[in-house]
């Protein structure tokens, strides 16, 4: 009897571990299958996540784009305002210049015609003072012929005075004076031919120096107008060399803007070419970095593909050992019971229902300066396991940059958290900041002693 109460005890308790398996199968199957379920939605997250991050960097480029658009028409535009401003000051040079040209115009043709003026005024003053001299000449020519004639009646009235008187003092000189054999009168003839001759003489020597004196102007008003012919050769060809080097001036600036203008538009077509050299060059770092990542997220996706493929592959395989060891323990139980026998099936007790927790508790363990303490416990709903999701990404988010772990350091998504705690058992999720992450045998031997003193501590409270 005792032994047959002994034996029932043992089946019980198997019973009862079978129960706890069984529940902790459904479980694990059920938190598998979540997992699937977070893992696709996650991975349509992330894929959405992506499509989003490609169209924001499209959006840069095209942003980028623009504003260099705006870049070179800005350049363009300044280049074209001082275009137009070094033209306009062309323009006002040019106009200053012909001003200035054309005042120099007016101020030669003031002094050309003020010395064709001072020309008039000089050949009428020595034409009035030639007149003034031949009126002289011809007043003294009068005065000389009228004194002449003066002269010759004074001594024609003198020799006939004397005459007269020596007839009175005596007969024998009124002989010798009507004598016509006398001197007196051929004298007196002599005489007055002789000033007649000399009055020739000197007419003569002012006619000569009067015509010398009329030769002389004429000379001086040819060797002027030789002179004034000279300067105004002179100033014509001073003229034409002045308007030659003018033109010569004028084709050399109008050469050095051509010059300019090509070199300008050379310059920008080379701007233009290095900013399209640019933009290509640009383009393509984008393209070879957009590749980059293209190609980092595929290894990204690669390595998380096979991540859940291996974690799928390990929760597989735990379902097949746990499928296993139920089986094994199955075919030990009918062992038993064949060897028991009939009366021991009858005494066998009825197995109870399967049944599956709806709430658990996750802690958050969080490790600082090498110590883990509890950050945050929560109890939550199997079929509403987000809050875990949300308290993960809370940490995450940190300055810290804290990293989620499960008790075997697998590094976690928000969306694995739940999945990973409970697949063990431990119901356990380790908190790591960035600056301490070490996987170490350091680390490892904490991670087991916390989770040796969990258990310690459920153990404890369920006895």
């Amino acid at each position: 009897m005792e032994n047959y109460n002994g034996i029932l005890t043992l089946y019980q308790q198997r019973d009862a571990r079978s129960e706890t398996r069984a529940r902790s199968n459904s479980t694990e199957e059920g938190a598998a299958e979540r997992a699937e379920g977070s893992i696709d939605v996650s991975m349509q997250g992330w894929l959405g996540n992506q499509e989003r991050e490609r169209r924001e960097e499209e959006r840069r480029g095209q942003e980028r784009q623009e504003e260099e658009r705006q870049e070179l028409r800005r350049i363009e535009e300044t280049l074209e305002r001082e275009d137009l401003q070094e033209r306009l000051a062309q323009a006002s040079q040019a106009q200053d210049k012909m001003e200035r040209e054309k005042q120099r115009r007016q101020e030669q043709q003031r002094q050309e015609q003020e010395r064709q003026e001072e020309e008039m005024r000089r050949q009428e003053t020595r034409a009035q003072g030639r007149r003034e001299q031949e009126k002289t000449l011809n007043d003294s020519e009068r005065a000389r012929k009228r004194h002449t004639q003066i002269d010759i009646d004074s001594l024609v009235s003198g020799a006939i005075g004397n005459q007269r008187g020596l007839s009175a003092t005596g007969l024998e000189s009124g002989r010798e004076l009507t004598d016509p054999s006398s001197n007196t009168v051929p004298n007196l003839r002599e005489r007055l031919e002789q000033e007649r001759q000399e009055r020739l003489e000197r007419e003569r020597l002012d006619k000569e120096r009067l015509e010398q004196e009329r030769l002389e102007i004429l000379e001086q008003e040819r060797l002027e107008q030789e002179r004034l012919e000279q300067e105004r050769l002179e100033q014509e060809r001073l003229e034409r060399e002045r308007l030659e080097r003018e033109r010569l001036e004028r084709e050399r600036l109008e050469r050095e803007r051509l010059e300019r203008e090509e070199r300008l538009e050379q310059e920008r077509l080379e701007r233009e070419r290095l900013e399209r050299e640019k933009l290509q060059e640009i383009f393509a770092q984008k393209l070879r970095e957009q590749e980059r990542l293209d190609q980092e997220k595929q290894e990204q996706k690669k390595r998380e593909q096979e991540q859940e493929k291996r974690e799928l592959d390990r929760l597989k395989e735990e379902r097949q050992r746990r499928e296993r060891r139920e089986q094994g323990r199955r075919e030990q139980e009918k062992t038993i019971d064949s060897e028991r026998g009939p009366a021991a099936e009858s005494t066998k007790p009825r197995p109870r229902r399967r049944q599956t927790p709806d709430s658990v508790w996750i802690t958050f363990k969080v490790r600082e300066r090498g110590v883990w303490r509890t950050a945050q416990s929560l109890h939550v709903y199997s079929s509403d396991p987000s809050e875990v999701d949300r308290i993960a990404v809370k940490y995450m988010r940190k300055r810290e940059q804290i990293r989620v772990y499960d008790t075997d350091l697998n590094i976690l998504t928000p969306q694995m958290c739940f999945h990973a705690a409970t697949a063990n058992g431990s119901n356990m999720l380790l908190l790591i900041p960035e600056k301490e992450i070490d996987i170490n045998e350091e680390l490892e031997a904490s991670v087991s002693q916390l989770l040796s003193e969990s258990d310690s501590q459920i153990e404890a409270g369920i006895q």
